[in-house]
């Protein structure tokens, strides 16, 4: 076995152990979210039809580790994400057939942000992006209708793996029209899977196909927020960089500063090497161009979707894909040393014990105050709030605070009026996060009140909590 493929491997597998033992502190909304439904045996999902069936029938069959639900899950995906690496390892032997090279390929797709990120997640995007790689696999050793099949699978995990199934076969069917025929296979197992379902549950099948749309959980705003979170992150899909980062930066923070200092670095070293050598870092050829048909497709889909970051989990391992193998290791090494140093130790290990949206405060403050539906909370992210303690209440069996919890704060004045709360706590980060969310959903609290209300302000830990403690009625109401 050649060296650096011996060096692939136990690098796969150090990095797995690491990720295991550093897993994060503070899921994201839907990782709470998905692991509620699952605790509750609510598998119904119909943008990822069959997705929350295979992780609780894997949380059923491993019930014996006793282990909590979301760590569980998440090393689930842990996993997954390690399947994925190896698959891409056999993906990038058949590509560039350089051991070397598949060996930085796979640091790279490992480290970068999207990735780290979504690998420890309880989320849709690495078990479908592990079953599409397999399905790439098989394409590229010629298993046509195998890979048909596997790609069809994982749009049954995520609707949005249809372009990966599209973008593989559709250069195929415009070459020779009866190779159109892998194409329909791949599609009649997500619209077969999906008809059998809808019958069985008694459903339309326009409903569960577009459920998450009529319900109002899939939101697009085009606009030219579009172009700025397409450029965002991209880059982010990439790079580790929040609001946090760049408030440190402007802090001098000296570890944030020495990290940012070898980062630059080695990108600029390493970028340099890349065009002095004057090689390729790209080659397209009919090798791999269905690949770059999928990525084109993916891309401008993620650029509909407002720009989605989660849409562009795969966008790396794409590019990957297509590197040639005329490309100078010794510049591309150094781009992706720097990558994954900074990753690594600005958002793997911080995220191992620090937190961002505050939940353990917040919901420590709503037990150590026992609010009940007397009272109204008031938050950035309320259905994210809402998660986190239906979660805990379910793996805890404690009793769920009965706060009725709002973001809606554009009319204040009016909410208090028409109710009677014994109190009202705004509580938001003392720190304001800067991101996706917060801008497209106008989710930073502002707020205006008459003179009839007086307001305490207090801190708790890194919260702020603002206190309406007293309702002055005027003698003309």
């Amino acid at each position: 076995m050649n060296p650096w493929k011996k060096y692939t491997l136990v690098y796969i597998g150090i990095y797995t152990v690491f990720r295991i033992l550093f897993l994060p502190t503070e899921f994201t909304l839907d990782s709470y979210g998905y692991a509620c439904e699952i605790l509750k045996h609510d598998l119904f999902s119909p943008h990822h039809l069959f997705f929350k069936y295979v992780y609780g029938a894997l949380f059923e069959m491993f019930s014996f580790t006793q282990l909590e639900a979301l760590p569980f899950f998440s090393i689930v995906t842990l996993l997954l994400g390690t399947c994925t690496l190896l698959v891409a390892t056999q993906i990038l032997e058949i590509l560039v057939r350089k051991p070397q090279q598949v060996f930085w390929g796979i640091v790279f797709i490992s480290t970068t942000f999207s990735f780290l990120k979504y690998s420890q997640e309880f989320e849709a995007y690495i078990l479908p992006i592990f079953v599409s790689c397999v399905g790439t696999f098989y394409y590229l050793k010629g298993y046509r209708m195998l890979s048909a099949i596997l790609l069809g699978i994982a749009c049954v995990f995520h609707q949005i793996h249809i372009f990966w199934l599209g973008g593989m076969f559709i250069a195929d069917a415009l070459k020779k029209p009866r190779n159109s025929i892998y194409l329909l296979l791949g599609l009649s197992v997500p619209v077969f899977s999906y008809i059998v379902y809808a019958n069985i549950h008694s459903m339309a099948l326009s409903h569960l196909l577009f459920h998450d749309v009529e319900q109002g959980l899939v939101k697009v705003y085009p606009n030219l927020n579009n172009l700025l979170f397409l450029v965002v992150n991209a880059v982010r899909s990439v790079l580790f960089i929040q609001s946090e980062t760049i408030s440190q930066l402007k802090e001098w923070n000296v570890e944030v500063w020495i990290f940012a200092m070898l980062l630059i670095a080695l990108l600029i070293s390493g970028l340099v090497i890349l065009i002095k050598s004057g090689t390729r870092v790209m080659r397209i050829n009919a090798h791999n161009k269905p690949i770059l048909i999928v990525l084109v497709l993916q891309f401008l889909f993620a650029a509909y979707s407002v720009g989605n970051i989660e849409f562009m989990v795969m966008i790396p391992i794409l590019l990957v894909f297509l590197m040639s193998a005329e490309t100078n290791l010794k510049g591309y090494a150094r781009i992706v040393m720097g990558l994954s140093l900074w990753n690594v130790t600005q958002f793997v290990i911080p995220q191992n014990t620090k937190t961002t949206n505050f939940l353990a405060e917040t919901h420590q403050f709503l037990q150590a105050n026992k609010l009940n539906d007397s009272n109204l909370i008031i938050t950035e992210q309320p259905d994210y709030l809402i998660n986190y303690l239906e979660y805990h209440q379910l793996i805890n069996s404690e009793k769920q605070s009965t706060a009725n919890i709002v973001g809606d704060n554009s009319n204040l004045d009016s909410l208090l009026t028409l109710h009677s709360y014994n109190s009202v706590y705004i509580i938001k980060p003392k720190k304001q996060v800067l991101n996706r969310f917060s801008i497209t959903h106008n989710a930073q609290l502002k707020f205006t009140l008459t003179d009839r209300y007086t307001m305490d302000t207090v801190e708790h830990f890194a919260l702020e909590v603002i206190k309406i403690r007293q309702i002055i009625t005027n003698s003309s109401d």
